[in-house]
């Protein structure tokens, strides 16, 4: 006979405050959103390379402080409808790993150069910002969407007009993070985490900021040594 003096209930979650939580708990760096967010635009660009070998990649870093926006744009491959539901709405979810192994069994290179692995990376963007919009067009398709959330359990997905293919991530930064605003602060940044990002990132209209080119980006070596 069940016990009538014992109750039993769901535990749930502080789902505003939760996606917060665990990115301050994953990424200990503030600034750490820089890398997150130039690896998923290198990605991207990479992939729009498999059928544009051609493509001239880049990545436009962008800051208005009296907005106090930071803006990561990029001439990628895009993302769709179902893409932006299910890769920036799940928590965890990515495609990197699928993407990688049928890419290696076509036989194209760009399988070794995709750099993020584990869908988690856009929570980085939440430890700085309190508002995130996306604008996206994906390069096989004609009109781009719009994705925003501000860390809570609501997001909104509307289409919009958009020139080119690719994509740019708005984070609305909150108060006490003021500092990443900073010209010289984003500059260290990515000179530190993403300085052999093998295409140009440009930070309010100078750059490369970054070096570019690593020893594994080279073909051959002129000496053996």
């Amino acid at each position: 006979m069940p016990d009538a003096t014992v109750e039993r209930f769901d535990i749930t979650a502080d789902f505003e405050g939760l996606i917060r939580l665990l990115a301050k708990n994953l990424y200990t760096e503030p600034e750490v959103f820089v890398r997150e967010l130039v690896q998923n635009a290198h990605d991207a660009i990479a992939l729009r390379s498999v059928d544009q070998p051609d493509l001239h990649g880049w990545i436009d870093i962008s800051v208005d402080q009296v907005a106090r926006l930071v803006t990561v744009r990029d001439n990628g491959i895009g993302m769709s409808r179902a893409e932006i539901r299910e890769f920036l709405s799940v928590i965890g979810a990515s495609d990197k790993g699928t993407i990688r192994d049928e890419l290696s069994r076509a036989g194209h290179d760009v399988a070794r150069r995709l750099i993020g692995q584990f869908g988690i990376g856009m929570l980085s963007a939440y430890v700085v910002a309190d508002r995130i919009v996306v604008r996206s067009r994906r390069a096989d398709e004609s009109d781009g969407l719009e994705w925003s959330n501000s860390g809570s359990r609501a997001c909104e997905l509307r289409q919009i007009a958009r020139d080119q293919p690719g994509t740019e991530v708005e984070l609305h930064i909150a108060e006490g993070y003021e500092f990443v605003l900073a010209a010289d602060h984003l500059t260290r940044s990515i000179v530190k985490y993403c300085d052999f990002i093998p295409y140009p990132i440009v930070l309010n209209g100078v750059g490369p900021v970054n070096a570019t080119a690593a020893p594994w980006h080279k073909d051959h070596w002129t000496s053996p040594e």
